[in-house]
């Protein structure tokens, strides 16, 4: 125990800071609140509210954009692993060269 009261984690701290921007209160959810303006804080605020409860988020389907000169053409070489998800897939791991 520190002088001056009970010494707290990281993450304690965190998820404090967590639950007072999800609920707007407190001096994070304030200036949150001032930086995002109201529509976007009220979308930011119900994932973190999802999370502080333990619920799932819907998948999310994550997309990369590349230049086309970039994309593989019928014939090319490119790199591939193993994908540890799907037993016996594979997945594109580049063209193998540096940009």
């Amino acid at each position: 125990m520190g002088i001056f009261g009970k010494r707290r984690s990281r993450e304690e701290k965190a998820a404090e800071i967590v639950e007072q921007v999800a609920g707007g209160k407190g001096f994070y959810g304030r200036m949150t609140r001032a930086i995002l303006g109201a529509e976007d804080c009220a979308g930011l605020q119900q994932p973190l509210g999802a999370a502080k409860s333990g619920a799932t988020a819907d998948p999310v389907t994550l997309q990369t954009v590349v230049s086309k000169p970039r994309i593989p053409r019928a014939g090319d070489q490119v790199l591939v692993i193993a994908d540890p998800a799907n037993p016996g897939g594979y997945l594109y791991a580049g063209d193998g060269t540096t940009p």
